[in-house]
């Protein structure tokens, strides 16, 4: 590639010295220069943008064209300068060395001319930018003076006037804020202006003396793109001509000499014919003119100009030009008029005319339009008027224009100025909108609105060549844009302006072929006519005048094919592209294939990015641009898919278990091409589809909006998503982050049955990873689609939402219940309404206690709302299993709703948590009346007791006036709180009625319920006492005294009057009524009502809290059973029921057991015996004959080292028992028909396969439904009814019972579910059918193994046949290791058997050992390694099943892995654990030596821990977490030393100052961080500590050289003997390191008889010298030593 600007340039010198010592080198290089010039050539100038071929090319010449001046100058003897003359020895060499340079330039100069001819005729955005650097290198080719001086001037002069009409050397303007683009030219300006001014001289010369008529021509014939004359016209100096301008302002003018033509004006000519001939006329007129001084080229006596902004601003400009658009563009005034404006690009080739608005429409034209567009007398189909009622565009529609079978045209108004056309669509009913548009002076028609957008061809986004972003979008100085074409969702409404509208101008773009004029046909005219995404990749020109129209659409990025779009005298348009024709897929006829397909492509996009291309044989591709998917037809109507292998899409109506998962999803089932396949169902969904709930009056409609600009650009590379359905066809999985969030939230979007399924799949939302950008807006439309629905459902999703995403990255948790997010979504209103509303939730949807504990720890800020602070009470004691604590009997407000909590008589709560109430106002106690929102509650005494001194009864009567009357009033809690609670515990006689039923019904019609406008009322404790009559009559109805009691004793502690005690407490009470009547009436409150209000809630305060039961241990949780024990129970008489339940309980059943029946499912070979005897035969196998050892494994150099003894040990006992095995087998299974007749037996054994198969998939099936009749079965059809609208009795599906089977609660699980089911019956079924399925696998996987074989036969090559042949054998051999076999019995751990189900595999003996072996050396708390060959299943099977295995809820499990291979775990995890049966949720650990460990990692992890999730790490950021403690370690001792310091100094200065203060409480600051993010480290490293680590690649990640765990910590320090050391010491030590091992080597070799080296220059220390020539001399001799040709050492035992 081209160096950078600053590294070509040099000063006389260097290269000059290299030409004067080594001219051949150089000459060697332009050599090679030459050879890759000619290897390289691209034959185009494509790529110089980008930085090809063509660049590197033109590089590579400017460095010759460079290097040759160079050589010029050391030959030229007219050069005055010290050491420029090359030395004679090297003049010829130089004179050789200019004739090879001259050479590169000449063939240079060939292949750039090639390249502009090229690029001429080239339709690339790119090539005048090309053009232009191509020119540039041009004119420093012919710089050299060597060559010819009319070649040099002609291409000089051309390159100059090229780059100053195309090339703007200013620097960038700014417009409207933004800079436009420029591209490099990869040139120095200043290169290339001196290269034209030391040649401007003899340009002039030339011109001058008459021989520049060619040089002339030639700039000309660049610059108008025309070819020149054979005979170039003479061209003189305008000075000599006076008619011209005088002989001052003439000199450097030249311009040709021709007379001038006669002008031809004929009205029949077009107007491309017309504009071609005025040219051509003007420029023979000799109206054409070079100014050689100033380069620059004139036309009709104007300089060329820029192009003004009213045509570069516009849509239509962009469109054409692309990138070009966005620079500075030279033109030439052709006309200007009232009606029109015409310019000539000279660069770009093109003719623009700004045409101006047409003439408004007058008053008779108008009558005319209203008149033929009145729908009365017209006559229409039924199904035409059912669908107009749909329009919502307000257009006037009239007669039929066309009609067809799916769709009609009718014509209309937008009002009554505007003619329309519509487009009516029978299946989907839409309408689609056509407004009249302009271009020019000729009319079309563009889209404007449609009421569903997937039915139009117009999608209302920009194209790719747009100006300002957006298509057509009106700016303030375009006034021919649009606004934005998007507009309710799921529709297009661009009605408020359009380009090409009447009363705004247009823009005509003409260009010059050598097939004639073309002119271009803007994008805004064929919105809706053809599909968007041809629009997107094709600019479409036609020849003006053609008969019949004709469009040529060329693609923009020059990748993609030609589409030619032909319309006939009919106006129908017929478009094709490399023999195929598109299909409108609008027009189809309901029932019809064709409509078929377009239903399926409608659910995966819009019809305007679908294109179904077919020929006379039907339809043969299908391609959907946008989401970058292509279909290729292998029969009729059968699409094989070019992106899932081995899928394809049908017409076939899918079955209804896969339907019924298709239907929340926007996109369509594949089928598998093959009936061997994993899954037979592969579901594609659009991710660019986005879910938008709109409001359409009272109701919110789900609406697929797939046009939303922002939402397409945030999605870069997977723009489908695709869930492939488990093998049952109960469930899906996701293969992704982005996948899962998509279905979460198209579940949610749709409601009703679907929130469960989505509220299954949230803990698998959770990831502690960043969020890419379209994973964040699929959590931002998850929030948007659950916004608006308040069923208890949604609040369940929330809630459960809310605990996976709060655990992930930062990025989600911020995403999601905020508090700056809308009310109905936050978090606390969430678990408010869910509290309330428990009863009214589905079942499925109910959290756990240990999950609504977590929610309630996040929402408890200390609220006043105690139905809320008691459900967090009974969660927590039921999630871990103790009293009650913090229980609440104060008040709370009151809630619209009519569910109630549970009360606490019902739960053991400890008689200490029971606290006194929280509100109290300011000066006001706890028990105070305003603080309890109770007031005054005995003048209802005064109206039921008519005689004064009986007992007060409740009557009819009574009840009646108090909340009857004409118009009813409620009751109020506030103010009947004391006669609801007397009623409730029986203090009130009652007549004519129940007392409880009462107070129920008061209850039920209470401002508890009807909550007015100005109601304070807050709920007591009465809630609590509704549900429990028996014990709140026992608690407190005995101990609650009257409420007259406590009112008289209030009043005659107050009462200051004499008189006797009874005198005192009879007055005392009647002026304690008197005064209650007041207060009710609003005029004063009762002072001895406030008393007797505090005594009666202290009452029944201490009466709850004294009959409350006793707090009691929690109950033992069911003991977890020990690994791998088997508890046999009853085997099934048939494959789909047991017999009888199991014998085993949940507590330690880990093994099911088959001890009878079932024998043929059970058989241990997995296909089934009779399959394997009638096609597998034993023979007998070759005598086994052991080779020798490669190498003797008892050599003493072979065992020196421990390790080496410990591997060659190995070594040897892997090979002794290979032998064994070897020997021991006698026979070895083989395919008898391959002998006989392979083509017959292999088909015939296809067929058996393939029939089994089949029966086993039917067997699977009535297995399942045989589960879900058990598991929805119930006791009474009357319990059903009432259960299921309580919504109480959810639909349990097969995934559900498979959890149960994995489960140690599993039938308590069932029970809790549907109460009416036998919860063994449905395990013992659901185990049948899991057996069963495991068979249908094995079956399957042989018959395509079997399928293989066929191929291998029919093809006939021998090593295929025998490698197919030993694969299908393995197959039919192989046994169901799942199951162990004993002589009673046949037992299986739930846990292999639910992964086989739920990956849709037969495990492998090696496999399924290699776990069991993993899980003892576990138990044995020590750690394994173990190597598997590739392909053995390692990543994809052994490590999910250990996880599954490990992870459970105590322990996490982190998956360890080279960070190149952390993307592929994560998503092999999160494909296998997004299934129902075992949804986890995956994280990725990331954590650098910068990162903080903070509590939201702390609690990330253990959220991942009790989920039973899995941690996916790269073993960098595990050895970065592990140091962070020693960093923090070390901060927290410096902080201590650094606090101890500073603490016992300080100045004078400090301690006036306080600045010594200061520091110090800025170290304890630090120092206390440090110290409490080293506990949290604590409590993160214990999480990792007790789980379990799986590693991956385990050679790459202990590897001994690769794997670098040295961190340097602390401050430098120099190594030993580098330094100098101490005064005293007498031999110096610095750099001591590095001359020791030089100083041994000299002692040896001078030992050796070499004389004394540098380094060991002394003769010190003799003995030692002479042990040294001894040991030498003695090597020597026993030949373990060699003196020549130096010392060298034979035998390493004698060193």
């Amino acid at each position: 590639a081209p160096a950078p600007p600053g590294s070509l340039k040099t000063t006389l010198g260097l290269v000059v010295n290299e030409i004067h010592r080594s001219p051949k080198m150089l000459l060697a290089a332009v050599h090679a220069f030459r050879q890759r010039i000619s290897e390289l050539d691209p034959g185009s100038s494509k790529g110089v943008v980008e930085g090809g071929h063509a660049a590197a090319i033109l590089y590579a010449l400017r460095l010759v064209s460079r290097l040759d001046g160079y050589a010029a100058l050391v030959l030229d003897e007219t050069v005055r300068c010290r050491g420029a003359r090359a030395p004679e020895a090297s003049v010829d060499a130089v004179v050789e060395l200019r004739a090879g340079l001259r050479g590169v330039l000449d063939e240079g100069a060939v292949t750039l001319d090639r390249w502009l001819r090229r690029g001429a005729a080239s339709e690339n955005a790119n090539s005048l930018v090309e053009n232009c650097a191509v020119r540039a290198v041009l004119a420093l080719v012919a710089r050299p003076p060597s060559l010819d001086d009319g070649a040099r001037c002609a291409t000089v002069v051309a390159s100059q006037l090229f780059l100053s009409q195309n090339w703007s050397f200013s620097p960038p303007s700014r417009k409207k804020g933004k800079v436009k683009k420029r591209a490099e030219l990869g040139v120095p300006y200043a290169e290339l202006f001196g290269c034209f001014a030391s040649l401007r001289p003899k340009v002039l010369a030339l011109a001058r003396a008459g021989k520049a008529g060619a040089c002339f021509e030639s700039a000309v014939g660049v610059l108008t793109n025309s070819t020149p004359p054979e005979e170039p016209r003479q061209w003189v100096e305008l000075c000599a001509d006076a008619s011209w301008a005088t002989a001052k302002r003439g000199r450097g003018r030249f311009s040709p000499k021709v007379p001038v033509a006669a002008r031809d004006d004929d009205p029949a000519t077009s107007y491309g014919e017309w504009i071609g001939a005025e040219i051509n006329r003007l420029a023979g007129a000799s109206d054409v003119e070079i100014n050689v001084l100033t380069c620059e080229f004139v036309v009709r006596s104007e300089k060329l100009k820029l192009l003004e902004d009213e045509f570069t601003a516009r849509s239509d400009f962009a469109e054409c030009f692309g990138d070009a658009a966005g620079r500075e563009v030279q033109c030439a005034e052709i006309q200007s008029s009232a009606m029109r404006r015409l310019r000539r690009c000279v660069g770009l080739r093109c003719d623009v005319a700004l045409w101006a608005p047409a003439p408004a429409t007058t008053s008779s034209e108008s009558a005319a339009l209203v008149a033929a567009t009145t729908s009365s007398g017209l006559t229409r189909s039924s199904w035409i008027a059912s669908v107009i009622a749909l329009d919502g565009s307000g257009a006037s529609w009239g007669s039929v224009v066309s009609e067809t079978a799916g769709s009609c045209v009718l014509a209309g108004r937008l009002d009554k100025t505007r003619a329309c056309r519509g487009v009516v669509t029978r299946e989907p009913p839409s309408v689609h909108v056509l407004a009249k548009c302009l271009h020019g002076r000729r009319e079309g028609w563009t889209s404007v609105f449609a009421s569903d957008a997937s039915a139009a061809l117009d999608d209302g986004l920009p194209l790719p060549d747009d100006v300002d972003g957006d298509d057509d979008a009106e700016d303030d100085d375009d006034p021919s844009g649009t606004a934005a074409g998007i507009g309710p969702p799921g529709g297009l409404d661009r009605r408020g302006g359009f380009a090409g509208l009447a009363g705004a101008s247009t823009l005509v773009v003409s260009r010059a072929t050598p097939d004639g004029v073309e002119r271009l046909a803007p994008s805004y005219a064929l919105r809706g006519l053809l599909p968007a995404a041809l629009l997107q990749t094709h600019r479409f020109w036609y020849a003006p005048g053609a008969k019949p129209v004709v469009l040529v659409g060329t693609p923009r990025d020059g990748n993609a094919a030609a589409v030619t779009v032909s319309v006939g005298t009919d106006g129908a348009a017929t478009v094709t592209r490399s023999g195929l024709t598109l299909v409108d897929l609008r027009s189809c006829a309901p029932g019809s294939p064709a409509a078929a397909l377009a239903a399926k492509l409608r659910s995966l996009d819009s019809l305007a990015h679908a294109l179904v291309w077919a020929d006379d044989a039907g339809v043969r591709l299908v391609e959907l641009p946008r989401l970058e998917l292509t279909f290729e037809a292998t029969a009729p109507w059968a699409l094989a898919s070019n992106d899932f292998h081995g899928y394809a899409l049908t017409l076939e109506v899918a079955p209804e278990s896969v339907a019924r998962l298709l239907a929340p999803l926007p996109g369509v089932a594949l089928s598998a091409t093959s009936a061997y396949e994993r899954t037979e169902y592969l579901l594609v969904a659009s991710a660019l589809a986005k879910p938008v709930v709109a409001t359409a009056g009272a109701d919110s409609l789900l609406k697929t909006e797939r046009n939303d600009q922002n939402w397409i650009g945030s999605i870069v590379e997977n723009k489908v998503h695709a869930y492939p359905v488990h093998l049952t066809q109960e469930w899906v999985t996701c293969p992704s982050l982005a996948a899962t969030l998509a279905l979460v939230t198209w579940r949610a979007a749709h409601g009703l049955g679907f929130v469960a399924a989505a509220c299954e799949a949230c803990p698998a939302v959770a990831s502690d990873a960043p969020l890419a950008p379209d994973e964040a807006q699929w959590i931002a439309a998850l929030e948007g689609a659950v916004r608006d629905d308040v069923s208890p459902d949604a609040d369940a999703l929330r809630l459960r939402l809310a605990l996976a995403l709060r655990a992930s990255h930062d990025d989600a948790a911020s995403l999601f219940f905020t508090p700056s997010r809308r009310g109905n979504s936050a978090l606390d209103r969430a678990w408010s309404n869910y509290v309330l509303r428990t009863t009214a939730t589905d079942a499925r949807v109910i959290l756990a206690p240990a999950e609504e504990a977590a929610i309630a720890a996040v929402v408890d800020d200390g609220t006043d709302d105690a139905v809320l602070a008691n459900r967090a009470a009974i969660a927590a004691s039921a999630a871990g299993g103790g009293a009650g604590q913090k229980w609440r009997l104060d008040v709370w407000a009151a809630k619209a709703s009519t569910c109630v909590v549970q009360t606490f008589f019902d739960l053991p709560v400890d008689a200490m948590a029971l606290s006194a109430p929280r509100i109290g106002g300011k000066g006001k106690g706890p028990w105070s009346t305003e603080a309890l929102g109770v007031v005054d509650g005995h003048y209802y005494i005064q109206d039921a007791a008519p005689v004064p001194g009986e007992a007060v009864k409740i009557t009819m009567a009574f009840l009646l006036k108090r909340f009857g009357g004409k118009s009813p009033k409620p009751c109020r809690i506030k103010r009947d709180f004391v006669l609801l609670l007397e009623l409730l515990v029986g203090h009130r006689e009652t007549v004519g009625c129940d007392g409880r039923q009462v107070a129920l019904v008061l209850l039920s019609n209470s401002d508890y319920l009807h909550k007015s406008e100005n109601a304070t009322a807050r709920l007591s404790i009465l809630q609590l006492l509704v549900h429990a009559p028996a014990p709140a009559a026992a608690a407190v109805g005995k101990q609650l005294p009257r409420y007259e009691t406590l009112l008289a004793e209030a009043a005659a502690a107050r009462d200051t009057s004499v008189g006797g005690f009874l005198d005192k407490l009879k007055g005392a009470a009647g002026s304690a009524l008197k005064q209650g009547q007041a207060a009710a009436a609003g005029e004063k409150t009762s002072k001895h009502a406030e008393a007797a209000n505090e005594a009666l809630l202290r009452t029944l305060h201490g009466a709850l809290k004294k009959h409350v039961k006793p707090p009691t241990a929690p109950p033992p949780l069911p003991p977890r059973a020990p690994v791998d024990t088997a508890v046999a129970f009853h085997a099934p008489s048939r494959p789909l029921v047991r017999a009888s339940p199991a014998a085993a309980t949940p507590a330690d059943r880990q093994k099911y057991a088959f001890k009878d029946g079932f024998a043929e499912v059970l058989d241990p070979t997995a296909v089934g015996a009779a399959l394997r005897e009638s096609h597998v035969r034993d023979a007998r196998a070759p005598a086994f004959q052991p080779l020798q050892d490669p190498f003797d494994l008892k050599r003493a150099d072979l065992n020196s080292k421990m390790t080496a003894r410990k591997t060659l040990e190995r070594l040897a006992s892997d090979l002794k028992f290979a032998a064994e095995a070897r020997r021991a087998k006698t026979t070895e299974p083989t395919l008898g028909f391959l002998a006989s007749n392979a083509a017959r037996g292999s088909a015939q054994l296809v067929d058996d396969l393939t029939k089994a198969a089949s029966v086993d998939a039917n067997g699977v099936a009535a297995a399942i439904d045989q589960v879900l009749e058990l598991a929805n079965a119930t006791d009474s059809n009357r319990a059903a009814v009432a259960r299921r609208l309580a919504r109480t009795a959810p639909e349990i599906d097969f995934a559900r019972c498979v959890r149960a089977l994995l489960s140690t609660t599993g039938e308590a699980d069932l029970k809790g579910f549907n109460p009416g089911c036998d919860p063994n019956a449905v395990l013992d079924a659901t185990a049948t059918a899991a057996v069963l399925f495991g068979r249908l696998v094995a079956r399957r996987f042989a018959a395509g193994k079997a399928e293989a074989l066929s191929k291998a036969v029919r093809r006939g090559n021998a090593t295929d046949v025998a490698l197919a042949a030993d694969a299908a054998v393995s197959a039919l051999v192989a046994r169901r290791e799942t199951l162990e076999r004993s002589p009673a019995e046949v037992t299986f751990d739930p846990r292999y058997l639910c992964f086989e189900l739920m990956a849709s595999v037969v495990l492998r003996h090696q496999q399924l050992e290699l776990v069991r072996t993993f899980r003892r050396a576990l138990s044995d708390k020590s750690g394994l390694v173990h190597q598997m060959v590739m392909g053995a299943g390692k990543t994809t099977i052994v490590a999910p099943l250990l996880a599954l295995c490990l992870a459970d809820g105590d322990r996490l499990v982190t998956a360890v892995a080279p960070r190149p291979l952390c993307e592929m775990t994560t998503d092999v995890y999160r494909s296998t654990f997004s299934s129902p049966i075992a949804i986890k949720p995956v994280f990725t650990f990331s954590f650098a030596r910068t990162s903080t460990v903070d509590a939201k990692l702390v609690q990330r992890l253990r959220f991942a821990r009790d989920r039973s999730g899995v941690l996916v790490a790269a073993p960098s950021d595990l050895k970065a977490f592990v140091l962070k403690f020693a960093e923090l370690t070390h901060e927290s001792v410096m902080a201590a030393k650094k606090l101890k310091i500073k603490g016992t100094g300080g100045g004078l200065l400090d301690k006036l100052s306080g600045g010594k203060n200061r520091r110090a409480e800025k170290l304890q600051r630090q120092a206390a961080f440090r110290a409490a993010e080293g506990r949290r480290f604590v409590d993160a490293y214990g999480v990792l500590r007790r789980g379990v680590a799986l590693l991956d690649e385990v050679d790459l990640l202990l590897h001994p050289l690769k794997s670098e765990l040295n961190w340097p910590l602390g401050g430098e320090e120099p190594l030993d003997m580098t330094t100098a050391n101490s005064s005293a010491a007498t031999i110096p030590t610095t750099g001591a390191r590095w001359r020791l091992p030089w100083f041994l080597i000299d002692a040896v070799l001078r030992a050796a008889g070499a004389p004394p080296g540098h380094v060991d220059d002394d003769d010190d220390d003799a003995a030692a010298r002479a042990r040294l020539v001894d040991a030498i001399a003695r090597g020597t001799s026993a030949k373990a030593l060699q003196r020549t040709p130096h010392l060298v050492l034979v035998d390493r035992s004698f060193y």
